[in-house]
């Protein structure tokens, strides 16, 4: 019966699951869901190497999610299908479950009163024994026959059982996959508008900032060097308006290892306890935001109140934001900003420098650094002016 409810849930879950548009896939004909399938893979292979347009990418997201629709209506029609074998899986090991159990008390008497021994004492002549003993023979082997056909179909339905499983946890990966290309869509054509000179600035303002951002990194910034400086000491100010590498106002905070030139998280470091507002997932405020847990002894590069726009690692503009996520999959830093000032501190004593870098396309990225005397530590301040 635990089968029996499996395939009943999937039955279930598959219905529960409506579609706006009409099913693309025949639930009689997988072969031509599957020459459907392909041709929009074949489409969205060649439309990621088309010019990055707002119109190739909504294009791009129309045809995942075609795609994925396509994948969950196949999905769902293979577990139709498997929900029926589970059933008639059911029925035939009850029926002989059943007719084994049958066969093991007959089989036990028929042993007891057919003992070899007994068969010969009881039978007229030879080949009345002969024959008796041919017959329990059958019955034997034809027991044996019918355990194996037991064994057989549990294993199936074991194996039915593992693959209902499997395709329920496909179906409800697709259905996650299929909300997030519907949610990025929406989101690409609020953010733009679904104007393209809007989509090409933000575009070439991430692109602009991220190759900044590595060409510093790699130490190919121009700097100058100012001096020594102490905690919490004026270092520079927030630009206060969009750039040609920044949609905003916000600091791009980083701590880096200058000796392995890995970036370290400045939660790690900053420290606790500051008022501030979550801004880094779909709204301010809302439970999707990146995780704000500063646990150092740091002070803070900006005054309270933090305006947090964007958390370290993997953060939800690079898993969500359409434009971020072409570009890159892991922040670096942190963007903040502050409420109440546009000035930005030294968070720990150290040498200061002033540095700049300026991409192909003649955008300058300005940034100060500051060089800290232990573990090899430095920080840097972008979107500065100085």
């Amino acid at each position: 019966m635990r089968l029996l409810a499996i395939a009943l849930f999937l039955l279930f879950f598959v219905t529960g699951y409506v579609y706006a548009q009409e099913p693309l896939c025949p639930k009689d004909n997988l072969d031509v869901c599957n020459q459907t399938i392909n041709k929009l893979q074949v489409k969205l292979d060649q439309l990621r190497t088309e010019k990055n347009t707002l119109s190739n990418k909504i294009s791009y997201y129309n045809s995942q999610i075609q795609l994925t629709t396509l994948q969950i209506q196949q999905t769902e029609i293979q577990i139709a299908s498997l929900s029926k074998q589970i059933t008639d899986l059911e029925s035939r090991l009850t029926r002989l479950s059943e007719l084994f159990r049958r066969r093991t008390v007959e089989g036990y008497r028929l042993t007891v009163e057919m003992e070899p021994l007994t068969l010969l004492l009881a039978s007229d002549n030879l080949s009345n024994f002969m024959t008796q003993l041919e017959y329990l023979r059958t019955i034997r082997l034809n027991d044996r026959k019918l355990m194996l056909q037991v064994e057989e179909t549990r294993s199936n339905y074991d194996g039915q059982r593992t693959l209902a499983q499997l395709l329920a946890r496909r179906l409800e990966t697709q259905k996650q996959s299929l909300d997030q290309s519907k949610k990025e869509k929406e989101y690409l054509l609020q953010v733009t508008g679904n104007e393209e000179k809007r989509y090409q600035d933000m575009l070439s303002r991430a692109l602009a900032e991220y190759e900044a951002i590595q060409a510093v990194f790699s130490g190919k910034g121009k700097e100058s060097i100012v001096g020594e400086i102490k905690e919490g000491q004026r270092i520079a100010s927030i630009i206060s308006k969009e750039s040609c590498n920044s949609d905003g106002a916000h600091l791009h905070f980083t701590v880096k290892d200058s000796q392995s030139n890995n970036t370290h998280n400045p939660f790690g470091y900053l420290r606790g306890g500051i008022n501030y507002i979550n801004c880094s997932g779909s709204s301010c405020g809302s439970s999707d935001g990146d995780a704000f847990a500063p646990g150092g002894n740091w002070l803070w590069p900006i005054d309270a109140p933090i305006k947090f726009t964007q958390g370290y690692g993997s953060t939800w503009a690079t898993r969500n934001d359409p434009i971020i996520k072409s570009l890159y999959s892991f922040h670096d830093g942190i963007d903040i900003m502050s409420n109440s000032s546009s000035e930005v501190k030294a968070v720990k004593t150290g040498v200061l420098y002033r540095g700049a870098f300026t991409v192909r396309s003649g955008c300058q990225l300005r940034y100060v650094k500051v060089k800290h005397a232990e573990a090899n530590i430095e920080t840097y301040y972008f979107h500065v002016n100085y």
